[in-house]
């Protein structure tokens, strides 16, 4: 699980968000080594349902799901880096002029670390970029460039 806070300008002001990602990730290693891909780390598939709080420019909602590649690597026993970056969909309840339609697409990607505090326990700290269009199927599509820091533990239930 994941929170921390994102923000962009908009047209009169910023567009708050604090996140709320739950992330649910499925080791692929044995799909990349079947394509003949030989790396040092692990990649993993996530699928990230989102329930975010909008705080400014009023109090609204956004809901949704993002897809997400994730590759990792051990820098120390305990500490791994990642880069990970992917799309999903959402619903906003907040409406803004840069945006003609409330339901958007959220292509996005971030990088960050996870440290090991236990075997089955890890803390998660990552920066993302993501962006908010309607893709064009509704004018305005002025998009939203959110940048977010992110903090979160990490549960691993096969470990």
């Amino acid at each position: 699980m994941l929170t921390g806070y994102g923000s962009d300008n908009i047209e009169g002001g910023h567009y708050e968000v604090i996140p709320i990602l739950i992330q649910f990730h499925f080791d692929i290693n044995p799909f990349v080594q079947k394509l003949g891909v030989k790396t040092r780390g692990d990649f993993e598939f996530i699928a990230e349902p989102l329930m975010n709080v909008v705080t400014n420019p009023d109090a609204n909602a956004e809901v949704g799901i993002s897809f997400l590649l994730r590759y990792e690597d051990t820098i120390v026993s305990r500490l791994r880096w990642f880069f990970e970056g992917g799309a999903g969909a959402m619903y906003t309840s907040q409406h803004t002029l840069e945006q003609g339609s409330q339901y958007d697409f959220l292509p996005q990607a971030g990088l960050g670390l996870q440290y090991s505090l236990t075997k089955k326990l890890a803390l998660t700290g990552e920066y993302r970029w993501r962006h908010m269009s309607n893709a064009g199927a509704s004018s305005p599509n002025h998009g939203l460039n959110h940048d977010f820091a992110l903090v979160g533990l990490t549960y691993f239930f096969n470990n």
